[in-house]
């Protein structure tokens, strides 16, 4: 009997007030597991609430109903009961009846319909400013925090001011440092490039729970430093491998940098834009290639690569533009290897390797002047590397980008890397290119020598190779291996200025046999064995000429 127009608004109105309830309670819980838990939990444990109210009957004043109204299910619950109690009688509820209809004639302890449709929608305004405003006080990892008080500030309505003379004094004295102040352990050069990305003291912390660390210590667990106190540059037209150990810092450095998470302490630049202060300024000079793919299930490579071009450069959407992304789009795909035959299926369907190739090109979409890669490499195979290897170098030298790339592979690092930054517990350790690298940690030349293999072979004569080479004053040693048909020893690197030690070598050549190898080779050190001498020496001062050279692996 009731009419269907009283009924679609009925339901309208409590959909508004769910959606309300969903809004705030996605802004209280982080991940959407405990979200869809508690706000389960919360809708059956608030429509609870209406027995009771019933069973006080007239003995509930009509003020205290209207609180427990501010429950959707409540005020829901109540309309359901009166709807069916008319549609019983055979009224059911008309157009007129929102105005007129009630629960009972004593409206001093129940209200009428249309008092309920206007909690329900109550209800959905609540949860909706509730939601935006939490949302604005804990937005999580990858923005900004708001003040408490940020309603009543006029920056975030209407945006910040013109500077002026006054604030004009205050934004200089966070302005970008002509010289970084650093204590590490760096390459003295005559750099003439410009610094593309700044660091200076920037710090991330992860505290723990303050209130259950107050109450419960052992369980809350200490603060943890990711980047502690970093002061660095990255300069423009180079490649800088940024390379650490797992949980060194690399990660939380970038995310910073690209706005993804926020620095505890500290001043980040990109050219001159301050990204601790300013992040979304930022926005459209990077390109980001984080450590996990972050595509659309549904669309192609190609669709990809132009959906992000078009939201980059809007102009692209033009007929001109539309010719210009047709050949970027093939040429960044030729670049990276992605297959033909692939191109157009969704990503939901690549491989992990294929993957990781759209990620690379997507963040050279847009022509950034920034480019993070966060193992940009990892999952593909080795000719698709060397493409992408031969990309990275394309755009760092001739569009003049800078670039940080994050990679364990060490040979990676050693070929693309114009500078090299090793980061440590938070910590900057040392930056320089590979050959001052080299020149500062590496333990000079090394000389593998392969055993004699047969029957009439001899035993290797330690003894008389070192008297050929030159005896003990030549500073050459054995390293520890434990390949029993090889043996490594290092030569210093001022050796080869030295005419008799490349006499003796000549002499080694003719004597083999006798010292019972069949022969040797020679090679420089590696970027791998340099960073795992550092890496095992981790308490060490790097700034100290006494640093300990002696030896890869400590075998204590």
């Amino acid at each position: 009997h009731s009419s269907w127009f009283v009924l679609f608004l009925w339901v309208d109105c409590f959909l508004f007030s769910m959606i309300g309830f969903i809004t705030f309670m996605a802004a209280i819980n982080s991940t959407p597991t405990r979200a869809s838990a508690i706000a389960g939990l919360a809708f059956y444990g608030t429509s609870l609430v209406y027995g009771p109210s019933q069973a006080w009957g007239d003995k509930m004043a009509l003020w205290v109903r209207f609180l427990l109204y501010l429950f959707p299910c409540t005020a829901m619950s109540q309309v359901a009961e009166m709807l069916g109690r008319m549609e019983i009688l055979g009224n059911g509820i008309t157009i007129d009846g929102p105005f007129t209809m009630s629960f009972s004639k004593n409206d001093r302890f129940y209200p009428r319909f249309y008092q309920l449709l206007i909690m329900l929608i109550v209800d959905g305004l609540i949860g909706f400013v509730l939601g935006w405003y939490i949302e604005n006080l804990y937005p999580g990892e990858t923005s900004r925090a708001q003040p408490w008080y940020f309603l009543f500030t006029r920056d975030y309505w209407f945006g910040e001011p013109d500077l002026n003379h006054e604030n004009q004094a205050l934004q200089n004295a966070n302005s970008k440092p002509d010289k970084l102040q650093i204590s590490y352990d760096h390459e003295n050069d005559d750099n003439t490039k410009p610094a593309g990305v700044t660091l200076q003291n920037i710090s991330r912390i992860y505290k723990s729970n303050s209130l259950l660390k107050k109450c419960f210590p052992k369980l809350a667990g200490e603060d943890v430093v990711a980047v502690n106190n970093v002061s660095v540059e990255f300069y423009k037209g180079q490649i800088t491998a940024y390379l650490g150990r797992n949980g060194a810092g690399k990660t939380s450095t970038l995310q910073i940098l690209a706005g993804m998470a926020k620095a505890s302490k500290g001043n980040a630049w990109i050219d001159n834009i301050n990204v601790t202060k300013n992040p979304e300024e930022a926005y459209a000079l990077i390109g980001n290639c984080p450590q996990y793919n972050i595509l659309i299930d549904e669309l192609s490579p190609v669709d990809h690569i132009k959906f992000y071009a078009k939201l980059r450069d809007p102009s692209l959407t033009s007929k001109e533009g539309k010719k210009i992304l047709s050949e970027q789009t093939t040429e960044l795909i030729a670049a990276v290897g992605l297959s033909s035959d692939r191109c157009n299926t969704p990503s939901a369907f690549l491989s992990g390797g294929m993957k990781r190739k759209l990620s690379v090109a997507l963040c050279f979409i847009g022509n950034p002047r920034v480019v993070f890669l966060d193992e940009p490499t990892a999952g593909v195979d080795p000719e698709a590397r060397r493409g992408i290897w031969k990309l990275l170098q394309n755009q760092a030298s001739k569009k003049q980008i800078t670039m940080i790339m994050c990679t364990h592979h060490l040979d990676e690092a050693e070929l693309l890397g114009d500078r090299v930054v090793v980061i440590d517990g938070g910590q900057i350790k040392c930056a320089g290119s590979n050959i001052w690298m080299k020149n500062q940690y590496g333990t000079g030349y090394v000389m593998t020598l392969t055993k004699s293999k047969g029957i009439d072979s001899k035993e290797f004569n330690e003894q008389k190779f070192f008297e050929i080479l030159g005896g003990d004053e030549t500073g050459c040693k054995i390293r520890p291996n434990y390949n029993s048909a090889e043996i490594e020893v290092e030569v210093p690197y001022a050796m080869f200025n030295n005419q008799k030690f490349i006499e003796s070598l000549k002499t080694l050549d003719a004597n083999l046999q006798e010292i019972g190898l069949d022969n040797y080779g020679l090679r420089d050190t590696t970027l791998e064995e340099i960073f795992l001498q550092l890496a095992s020496n981790p308490n060490k001062d790097y700034e100290n000429p006494a640093f300990d050279k002696s030896g890869i692996i400590d075998n204590d």
